[in-house]
């Protein structure tokens, strides 16, 4: 039932407090912090190998548990098989592409933005240079944050979120304009010269539907000054 049979356990051995894993991170990290972890004790394979099961949970403690023990001789074939199991943790890691599709969302602020953004790129393989990981974090700025920051010479990413969060704290107020919900607010329905509204229509249709015996106006041709004649209302046209 041991995968490590005969293994020697010092008396004042102590396991230390492993984060567990559970299949769905970079198994390379894992490995790193276990062994960090345990290297007072990097010469003793017997004892690296008991206690990594320490160090999992979830599907990976599963895997851990059908290993047999005529495969596995050495802590280096453990981590060898634990990294090569893992591996599509790894090859699904996030690229810069998804780094730089990471937008703002609506009820999220500055500051919570730029740490969930961070936080995808410290997973980048490669890695990110400090230079360049600014230089997109600032391609991904939009409104008055784009507009306020983009000559900004800041010397690390944190300056830039610090200068994020005051430009947030004037639009909260009023003292800058958020140039996202201003653009929409200010746009009107476009309509077509020469066409009515709708509301114009309406009204119109009513009338001629309430008067249908209301006569058609005949054109009136100008009259020559010298034949004008006293201008007389017709009885039928004034009652009606």
């Amino acid at each position: 039932m041991c995968l490590v049979p005969g293994v020697i356990i010092p008396a004042k051995f102590k396991v230390p407090d492993f984060e567990k894993y559970k299949g769905n991170s970079d198994p390379r990290t894992h490995i790193r912090a276990y062994c960090r972890k345990m290297a007072a004790y990097s010469s003793d394979d017997q004892l690296l190998m008991h206690f990594f099961q320490d160090s999992l949970g979830g599907a990976s403690l599963d895997w851990y548990m059908q290993l047999e023990g005529n495969h596995i001789h050495t802590w280096r074939e453990m981590a060898e098989a634990f990294l090569k199991h893992y591996q599509y943790n790894t090859d699904m890691a996030p690229n810069r592409t998804q780094l730089q599709n990471l937008t703002q969302r609506f009820e999220e602020s500055f500051k919570e933005y730029a740490q969930r953004w961070r936080e995808l790129a410290a997973r980048v393989q490669p890695p990110l240079l400090e230079r360049e990981l600014i230089d997109m974090f600032m391609g991904n700025l939009q409104g008055p944050y784009l507009d306020r920051m983009v000559g900004s010479t800041s010397s690390g990413f944190s300056d830039l979120v610090l200068a994020g969060e005051r430009i947030e704290n004037m639009i909260k107020i009023g003292k800058i304009q958020n140039s996202a919900s201003t653009s929409s607010a200010s746009k009107k329905p476009f309509v077509p010269y020469g066409k009515k509204r709708e509301g114009e229509t309406n009204a119109a249709s009513i009338i001629r539907t309430r008067n249908h015996t209301y006569p058609q106006v005949a054109a009136i041709a100008p009259v020559q000054p010298s034949q004008q004649q006293p201008f007389a209302i017709p009885v039928q046209t004034q009652q009606q």
